[in-house]
Order: C-alpha cells, then structure tokens, then sequence
C-alpha cells in the first residue's frame, strides 16, 4: 500500500492522487474535460478548425434541407443557398466525374455549377 502511494500519479487538472490505470491522467471525467476544454480555448489551431467544422456541418445541413426522402439530384439556384447562410468558401473535398466534370463535395453532397445562377447538386449513398 506504501509503495502506491508513492507512486501515485496526480491529476492534471486540478492536482488530486490519480487512482486506477498506470496510464490514467485525470482523477475524474470533469476533470478531463476542464482539461481539453481549456487546451481547446488556449489554442488557435484548435479554435480554428472547430469553426471550419461549425461551417461545414452548418453547409451539410442546408444541402440536406434541400433533399427530399427520394431525391438524389437537384438544380438550385445559387442565390438561394447563399441566402440560407452556405459558405462556399469551405468544402470537404472534390470529385472527377467520368465526363471530366470537377464536383465540390460537402461531406455526401457534391455540387457544381451548371451556369452563373444554378447549381447541380447531389447527394451519394453513405455506405459503411
């Protein structure tokens, strides 16, 4: 019992006599998350990418208000999607159709133009 004592580990959050696991860092799951919450506060990085993922999630939630139960592939106008809020500015990756055609993606919903006002927008199966 001694030789535990002496080794016990201290919680990094508030200081306390870590008990449990050999790799355990924190006494209790508030303490974890009083931890990573101010490490994510404390850094830009982190602040950053929180607000690209705010932005993209806020992006795939107006593609998929746009989509009916059925639908797979619809023409919007750009203006509308504008006026729902939707940040071009950030998308999750980009696709090569087999015309050649380059497609914008937001997480399963790919874009891309079809002239100046509309958008050709489509939704791909989610296969595990």
């Amino acid at each position: 019992m001694i030789m535990h004592i002496m080794n016990s580990k201290q919680c990094q959050a508030c200081g306390k006599a870590i008990r449990g696991r050999s790799d355990k860092r924190f006494c209790d799951d508030y303490c974890r998350n009083i931890h990573h919450n101010q490490y994510k506060q404390s850094d830009p990085s982190a602040r950053m990418i929180r607000e690209i993922n705010q932005i993209l999630t806020g992006n795939r939630n107006i593609l998929a208000s746009l989509f009916g139960s059925e639908n797979h592939l619809i023409v919007v106008e750009k203006i509308k999607l504008i006026e729902m809020g939707f940040v071009f500015r950030f998308l999750t990756h980009t696709e090569q159709g087999d015309t050649g055609t380059t497609y914008l993606c937001c997480y399963e919903y790919l874009y891309t133009p079809i002239n100046e006002k509309q958008l050709l927008i489509a939704r791909t199966a989610i296969t595990n």
